[in-house]
């Protein structure tokens, strides 16, 4: 009766032990990667999250807009993006492992060319007769910087994105983890100059 009284209180130290650090040698488990037990508030959990994912398409994006050989407004803002979320997404990697949170999930939506642009499919609804009687190139209009590609659709497409992860960043600002707080305050100019690049208007007296 004693030992098993003994097991029994040993087993229940270790298992505080372990609930409370949330460790197991020093991995972090799966509550903390997937149930949101982690070293954040839920805001700041959504931040890591979205700001992540929506910053990797929109990498992407650019990556993609600039191979199909976009010019002036298209250009800048594309070259903006690349130069700003290559860095930002290990950061962000980073600051994730801190707050255990997974801020690369593998469930996140990426950018795909052929499902953004629904690329292919305009040119194959056409008859074959009127694909023969279609203007030359030259007599296009020049609204796309190569087929399938719209720059001021891709202009629309980003401002209303990085709307999103301006918003993300002005939360993540005056979030209560000091950590977090000063994340999205050193980095907050450059996500309004891209917003601004996108054809944004950043309201600087506006609080959310």
């Amino acid at each position: 009766m004693k030992r098993t009284r003994l097991f029994l209180i040993g087993a229940m130290a270790i298992t505080v032990t372990f609930a409370s650090c949330g460790y197991d040698n020093g991995k972090v488990g799966k509550e903390q990667l997937y149930n949101n037990a982690t070293f954040v508030d839920t805001e700041g959990f959504t931040f890591l999250k979205t700001a992540h994912e929506k910053a990797a398409y929109e990498l992407a994006h650019a990556q993609y807009a600039l191979n199909q050989g976009v010019s002036g407004e298209a250009q800048a803002l594309a070259e903006k993006i690349v130069a700003t979320y290559t860095d930002l997404l290990p950061e962000l990697d980073e600051l994730g492992a801190e707050k255990q949170v997974i801020a690369n999930d593998p469930g996140a939506f990426v950018f795909n060319a052929e499902a953004h642009y629904d690329l292919g499919t305009e040119a194959s609804t056409l008859p074959a007769e009127e694909e023969d009687t279609a203007e030359t190139p030259e007599e296009a209009p020049t609204v796309t910087a190569a087929a399938g590609f719209d720059q001021q659709a891709y202009l629309a497409h980003v401002q209303k994105e990085q709307a999103e992860i301006l918003n993300q960043f002005e939360r993540a600002s005056r979030n209560t983890d000091k950590d977090l707080r000063k994340f999205a305050v050193d980095r907050l100019d450059i996500i309004k100059e891209i917003y601004t690049l996108a054809g944004g208007q950043v309201d600087e007296g506006a609080h959310h």
